[in-house]
């Protein structure tokens, strides 16, 4: 009968960690940087995330690029969403317009798998950069990545990652922290 029991516990256990939702946050201000409190940042577009199979997730750069300037926001940052597609030029346009940084960030993983029947679960990754406006220095970087649980009951999609990715990044940019809002937290 223990036998037995220790191997039913076993199964559960790693039944759960299979099931795990995970998170990994890298990154931070460069040493001997400071970030500037209540600072103005230009960010630069972002470009739709690619998923392996399906190719680009459209809409999720612009998704993106509006959850990390709401994340700035929320951090006391006055942030402008660019036209300019290029660091240099979004450079020049922060200079001209008295802004403190510009933040180039890409989606660098993106994964909408049917989980419910696969077993694959969602996943979506960020990275991002902060740059000085004025010396052109790399002052901050910070990468996020979000994956699901393997176990579902209903579809999903990676967008809802979108508000955690974005604050994450910018505290680890910013050396803050934020108030989780989502959805999760509040639920728990």
């Amino acid at each position: 009968m223990r036998e037995l029991l220790r191997k039913v516990t076993a199964i559960l256990v790693l039944s759960y960690l299979a099931a795990c939702a995970t998170s990994q946050t890298g990154g931070g201000v460069v040493p001997g940087q400071t970030i500037r409190p209540a600072s103005k940042i230009i960010v630069l577009p972002i470009p739709d995330g690619v998923e392996r199979k399906d190719g680009p997730a459209a809409g999720t750069g612009a998704a993106m690029a509006a959850g990390i300037r709401d994340a700035l926001i929320q951090a006391g940052v006055s942030p402008m969403v660019t036209e300019q597609t290029g660091l240099d030029g979004a450079i020049k346009q922060a200079r001209s317009l008295g802004y403190d940084y510009v933040l180039k960030a890409t989606i660098t993983e993106w994964e909408d798998n049917a989980t419910e029947w696969s077993g694959r679960p969602d996943s979506a990754g960020v990275s991002a950069e902060l740059y000085d406006a004025k010396s052109m220095q790399l002052v901050s970087t910070a990468t996020q990545r979000e994956q699901a649980s393997a176990m579902a009951v209903v579809p999903q999609s990676p967008e809802r990652f979108i508000p955690t990715l974005s604050r994450r990044v910018v505290e680890k940019l910013l050396g803050v922290t934020l108030p989780d809002t989502t959805e999760k937290t509040k639920k728990q």
